[in-house]
């Protein structure tokens, strides 16, 4: 059930402040790490938020579950028992979950790419947002990116789902575009999923084809949306307590966002007759493609062919 579409303030209180895990405190969760910031590496991160990752959710069974830590992190921002859905941008009733005209659990890393519903990729509540069950329904296993930019601009949708959602997403039913208000917080989410999950399914995230299952895109949208969307006092606070109370580990592109371009490099730029990546590191997310993939040359991203890839 729908309760509001206002945009209100960015913050949100959960109803209980209960610690179940300690160290979360941000001083000493990173205290482990030694050196500056700047001198951390993926492999470190990594190992930190994998170690201190002390529970697995269930799915939806038991009085703590995925659903009901969606409801505590993410709520209405006017109404009590309500949730903010993220690709709709609207609060809903929290009852209302899994059922088609409700909402539901949505995956920033998709399961159909790898994350295992039986493992706790499935159920990570950094990576996880509450959704239309409609919307997800139809744009769940689309990459991030911004319409336009991997097929024909004549072929985006906008809004993404007609009457669901905001006027600022869009698809071409290869890509899908969020809404703008909530484009940082995707981005750091998903690529958090590639830090912790990097070793462990082999979760990549990139701009370059050919695609594996476990590879996902596109790199350079997600760098570029946490570059133009700061941090919000809303997700500091979903961050302390996501660690705090429901699993024991942080989302450290949130507590230090630099460690996005730190770790994943710069968006992609066009070079003559191949795409390199500026600054990142040394692993394998330059393309070197042949003209067939290149985008209009106002546009930072490549073109890939117009199959459509599961």
């Amino acid at each position: 059930m729908l309760i509001t579409d206002e945009n209100t303030t960015d913050t949100a209180e959960s109803s209980e402040n209960t610690t179940i895990y300690d160290g979360c405190d941000i001083t000493e969760y990173y205290a482990t790490l030694t050196g500056n910031v700047s001198t951390w590496t993926l492999a470190q991160v990594e190992a930190l938020i994998t170690t201190t990752h002390r529970n697995q959710l269930p799915s939806i069974t038991g009085s703590e579950n995925s659903l009901t830590a969606l409801v505590d992190l993410d709520p209405g921002y006017q109404l009590p028992d309500t949730v903010r859905l993220y690709d709709r941008t609207i609060d809903f009733d929290a009852a209302s979950q899994n059922i088609s005209e409700g909402w539901r659990r949505g995956d920033l890393w998709p399961t159909e790419r790898g994350a295992g519903l039986d493992t706790k990729a499935g159920t990570d509540v950094h990576t996880k947002r509450p959704v239309d069950w409609e919307v997800d329904s139809e744009l769940k296993d689309l990459f991030w990116g911004e319409c336009g930019t991997v097929e024909a601009d004549d072929k985006c949708q906008r809004p993404a789902v007609a009457n669901r959602t905001d006027a600022t997403t869009a698809t071409d039913q290869t890509i899908k575009t969020p809404s703008e208000s909530t484009r940082g917080a995707i981005a750091r989410g998903f690529l958090y999923a590639a830090l912790r999950y990097s070793t462990e399914f082999g979760l990549n995230v990139t701009d370059c084809p050919p695609f594996a299952r476990t590879d996902f895109g596109y790199r350079s949208a997600l760098i570029q949306w946490h570059l133009d969307h700061p941090v919000s006092n809303r997700e500091v606070h979903r961050n302390q307590r996501a660690c705090s109370h429901w699993q024991g580990n942080r989302n450290p592109l949130v507590d230090y966002p630099e460690l996005v371009e730190q770790l994943f490099g710069r968006p992609d730029t066009v070079a003559d007759g191949t795409f390199s990546t500026v600054n990142a590191p040394p692993l394998s997310w330059t393309c070197h493609l042949p003209a067939r993939y290149h985008p209009r040359p106002h546009h930072p991203f490549w073109r890939r062919p117009t199959k459509r890839v599961k």
